[in-house]
């Protein structure tokens, strides 16, 4: 049963939209919205932990994950933008 919420969260149902626009804006904002930010908060999550436990790697993959997620901060505000511009 969670995972029929977790797909209801995952894909909006403007997904199954018969305009192709809609459609692709929809998986598109679904991505880079909703996926990829639960997706940088395990890799966050997992350095955090390494930090506390005293973890030498994960000294050395910090930079790594602060330039991946302001990379992801700025996915989404280029789309933001450019949802803007479409319309």
């Amino acid at each position: 049963m969670q995972f029929f919420y977790l797909v209801l969260l995952l894909f909006p149902k403007t997904l199954l939209a018969a305009d192709l626009y809609a459609s692709l804006e929809s998986l598109v904002s679904a991505v880079v919205g909703k996926i990829l930010p639960i997706l940088a908060l395990g890799y966050v999550g997992k350095n955090i932990f390494g930090h506390i436990q005293s973890d030498p790697n994960a000294k050395k993959e910090t930079p790594n994950i602060a330039i991946a997620v302001v990379a992801l901060l700025g996915i989404n505000g280029v789309w933001a933008w450019l949802k803007t511009q479409v319309r």
